[in-house]
């Protein structure tokens, strides 16, 4: 019911504004409560997982080059540099009606969660991004560390990206989190950039920690 809420007031919008046609995004969500998790997804934003058994990618992006991986017409390394990678085939917006993948896991106190647009994924390979998570610093710090990362490579999209720990390591941030979530027992950083047009300044907007 929140993604149909979602696709129908960008819909919605976009229908009613001539200026807004053909506005769409990606979505990426989890959904917690105790020991398990509900993840969603539209688009090629992702959700990973992260505890002792590793990285795990819970999402499949729904766009070209991902489904053409799928069907073995593409090497995941042939769809990295795909020319037509961004093209997405599901996305929050586009159509009055969307479906989206839904998994429920469970998760404990080594769980990691990292919901991430594809601006962070272009630059930061999944081993990057597993030795980040395994490093034992706060949520923040790990998300700037991500930006910079990026920034390095030119940064060449939107760069969102949500990190949420569980259990005793969040415990453990407690004295360095920048703001107390309202969540017991779990710490958490956000970044997100905000692209207006290609050709203008880049406007960036910096977030504490959110509510889980």
């Amino acid at each position: 019911s929140t993604v149909d809420l979602c696709n129908q007031k960008i819909y919605t919008e976009a229908e009613m504004n001539a200026e807004l046609e053909g506005m769409a995004t990606t979505l990426a969500l989890a959904a917690v409560r105790d020991n398990r998790a509900i993840i969603a997804h539209v688009g090629d934003s992702r959700v990973y997982r992260c505890d002792a058994q590793g990285l795990i990618q819970l999402t499949e992006d729904h766009s070209e080059v991902g489904e053409a991986v799928r069907a073995g017409l593409l090497t995941p390394a042939q769809a990295e540099n795909h020319p037509r990678r961004n093209v997405i085939s599901r996305a929050i917006g586009a159509d009055s009606e969307v479906e989206a993948e839904i998994i429920e896991i469970e998760i404990d106190n080594s769980t990691i969660l990292l919901l991430c647009s594809d601006g962070i994924t272009r630059h930061v390979r999944d081993d990057q991004l597993e030795r980040l998570l395994r490093s034992g610093e706060h949520p923040q710090v790990l998300c700037q560390t991500m930006k910079q990362l990026c920034y390095n490579e030119g940064a060449e999209d939107n760069l969102t990206a949500v990190i949420v720990k569980f259990g005793a390591q969040a415990e453990a941030d407690e004295q360095t989190k920048p703001a107390r979530t309202k969540r017991a027992g779990a710490s958490a950083g956000v970044i997100s950039q905000v692209a207006e047009r290609p050709e203008r300044q880049k406007k960036f907007i910096e977030l504490g920690s959110p509510a889980t």
